[in-house]
């Protein structure tokens, strides 16, 4: 197993630092940190020319993207912000926590409920309860998630001004100690989680139904059957089977659901990677935006190696391809 990752690791951490230096190229090419000041009036010829001299912008890309690289390890040049001259990576570290967290619920939420709806459809293929499911997994598909956030979050404020109450929080994040700050958690989670949700589940279900389906007529599966073992253990072992493809899809499909997430943390205001992306967009920072790209493509590629360790334990021939 530790040769199997070890093949997997090499290219995913080339694959960061080409992505890395290809952002960093990007960036520093179309974003002037100095745009705001060269606005002003009037002009702040010298502190212009002192900040360029210490954060190095009259330097090729190359040589500023390796002093970026050395500034991540120091802390120093590259480590802050060009204008305000503020340490870059607690924002960072603070935003990419809350992130995750959305993100992992949302995660099992979407596993959890593919399979469940899935299995369901693939056992009852052709019912009336299969149709109703395969109906949700296409509107839920077809929704963008920037549009279902504002649905949702509009259908709250209705409710509130209906109702007079406030069934769920329909932005910001939670607040106080203990099972207070949990119940809370819950709450304001409920709606990003759900946006974020709906659109894979639909994609997910559809996707397990289709395995679970072909995995129950397959021969070891009749022939189980032949053998007198109950639906119930058939269809587990098709299910095992199943996943494989679909931890597959799974790993493929995170990268996709991050992105989603920084449109529902702005629309949510959950103070995030989304909401630290746009703040670092309109401060013209580039530094900024690479820490954020570099981060969130080690978070993706993490991901990816956890998924490969996950289809070499549900699928012991993949370590030896």
């Amino acid at each position: 197993m530790l040769v199997y990752l070890l093949r997997r690791l090499v290219p995913a951490a080339l694959v960061v630092v080409l992505l890395s230096f290809l952002g960093f190229w990007v960036f520093a090419s179309r974003i002037d940190p100095l745009a705001p000041l060269k606005m002003q009036t009037p002009y702040p010829k010298e502190r212009i020319a002192r900040i360029s001299k210490r954060a190095h912008l009259d330097d090729s890309i190359p040589v500023r993207y390796w002093i970026w690289v050395k500034g991540i390890a120091t802390g120093s040049d590259a480590g802050h912000t060009i204008v305000e001259d503020e340490p870059i990576w607690p924002p960072v570290w603070y935003s990419l926590k809350r992130s995750l967290q959305l993100v992992a619920a949302t995660m099992i939420v979407v596993i959890a409920a593919s399979i469940a709806i899935g299995t369901m459809s693939a056992r009852r293929a052709g019912s009336g309860l299969d149709v109703t499911l395969r109906g949700f997994s296409y509107l839920a598909w077809s929704v963008p998630v920037f549009l279902l956030a504002v649905i949702f979050q509009q259908l709250v404020f209705r409710t509130e001004g209906w109702t007079g109450r406030e069934l769920l929080p329909p932005n910001g994040w939670a607040s106080g100690t203990g099972l207070a700050y949990t119940e809370s958690w819950v709450k304001h989670m409920a709606l990003p989680v759900l946006t974020l949700a709906a659109t894979y589940v639909g994609a997910h279900s559809r996707y397990v139904r289709s395995s679970v389906a072909g995995a129950l007529v397959a021969p070891y599966s009749v022939v189980a059957r032949a053998k007198g073992l109950p639906e119930r253990t058939v269809t587990r072992r098709a299910l095992r089977t199943a996943l494989i493809p679909f931890v597959t899809v799974v790993a493929l499909d995170f990268g996709g659901l991050l992105g989603a997430s920084f449109a529902v943390d702005w629309i949510f205001r959950l103070q995030g990677m989304g909401t630290l992306w746009v703040s670092a967009v309109a401060g013209y920072d580039p530094y900024q935006l690479e820490a954020v790209l570099v981060v969130t493509a080690v978070v993706v590629v993490a991901f990816s190696l956890l998924a490969d360790l996950a289809l070499g334990w549900l699928d012991p021939r993949i370590r030896l391809t």
